[in-house]
């Protein structure tokens, strides 16, 4: 350290030091046991009267940048859960989508044999006057009557039974696509489940905890000038975000198919309209991440965490970290109007 530099320089340089030595450096108890009792006797030299302020102030940096990481890696991993309970859901409510596209999509089908049930009709109408005709007839012998009957009569039969089938075909495809609409996995009535709204929410709620937790901890990093390596002794391997998870876009694939073919099925929007837009949101998490509203919302929600916390001792900052990331997660989500 310089002469020329002011005890509250010569801190912050010998605070950053002993930061980066501890965070990123050798995981033996020595090793830490001989970085923490150097940084003690640095401060004590610099300035004697408010070192124990001093050291547990830079000790409450590490447990805060500690209890952020645990934290996120909670959330990533309640995130993550239900990511997979959100899927299963969707999974199953695509399936039942799938089958009412393919009745319907049969149905199209038979509307162009129209034109085969008409015909049929014009067949069975020249079957029955050609049979009317034959009975009339004094020229042909019973003999042959009969055998020109049977026939005809098989073959009018034939018409017949073939217009019925195709009649019967529609009103039994009608039939199947109103009792898949009664599923429990029917998208219309999974919507319409009371706590539905509540457990999109939570998911929401999950994800921008681990966007606020991770700000905040880049913020102590800058603050204090810390390089985090993505092997250090918080963690072994830098956890993943919650959008970088493959389950996640797995789930956005298929909910933007299952939302087409609601709508492709039915015409319209039949999904109860929040919790349609939860999910819409929930698609584009990653868009709206890019967004100006988003990240003056996440800088000013992360500044108010760490206003509550520097105006508090040190000793309870770790433990009300938590509850200040939620309640700003709540007032978050609800300014960002999802």
């Amino acid at each position: 350290m310089s002469k020329t530099q002011t005890k509250e320089q010569q801190i912050k340089e010998c605070g950053t030091k002993f930061l980066n030595a501890f965070i990123n450096g050798k995981l033996e108890p020595q090793y830490f046991s001989d970085i923490t009792t150097q940084f003690k006797k640095d401060i004590e030299n610099i300035d004697q009267e408010n070192a124990s302020k001093i050291i547990q102030e830079y000790n409450c940096i590490l447990d805060l940048i500690a209890k952020s990481v645990q934290l996120f890696d909670q959330r990533t991993q309640i995130f993550e859960r239900r990511v997979l309970r959100l899927s299963s859901i969707i999974m199953r409510s695509q399936l039942v989508e799938q089958q009412i596209h393919d009745t319907i999509y049969y149905k199209d089908l038979l509307r162009y044999k129209e034109d085969t049930i008409k015909a049929t009709d014009k067949m069975i109408a020249v079957m029955e006057k050609t049979i009317e005709d034959i009975d009339k007839s004094n020229e042909i012998s019973q003999e042959e009557k009969a055998k020109l009957q049977k026939n005809n009569t098989t073959a009018l039969e034939f018409f017949k039974a073939q217009k019925d089938n195709l009649l019967k075909d529609e009103e039994q495809r009608n039939a199947k696509i109103e009792h898949l609409k009664k599923s429990e996995d029917y998208i219309v009535n999974v919507s319409e489940i009371e706590d539905i709204p509540d457990f999109l929410n939570l998911i929401l709620i999950a994800f921008l905890d681990t966007e606020l937790l991770e700000s905040i901890k880049q913020a102590l990093l800058k603050k204090y000038k810390i390089k985090w390596n993505k092997r250090n002794v918080f963690v072994d391997n830098e956890t993943k975000r919650p959008l970088e998870l493959m389950d996640y876009h797995i789930l956005i694939k298929n909910i933007a198919n299952l939302l087409s073919l609601s709508l492709l099925n039915s015409g319209k929007n039949v999904i109860d309209s929040r919790v349609f837009n939860q999910l819409t949101t929930i698609t584009l998490l990653e868009e709206h991440q890019s967004t100006k509203d988003y990240k003056e919302l996440l800088k000013k929600h992360t500044n108010e965490v760490l206003k509550v916390l520097e105006n508090m001792d040190f000793k309870p900052r770790v433990a009300t970290l938590q509850t200040c990331i939620a309640d700003n997660t709540k007032q978050f989500l609800k300014e960002l109007r999802w």
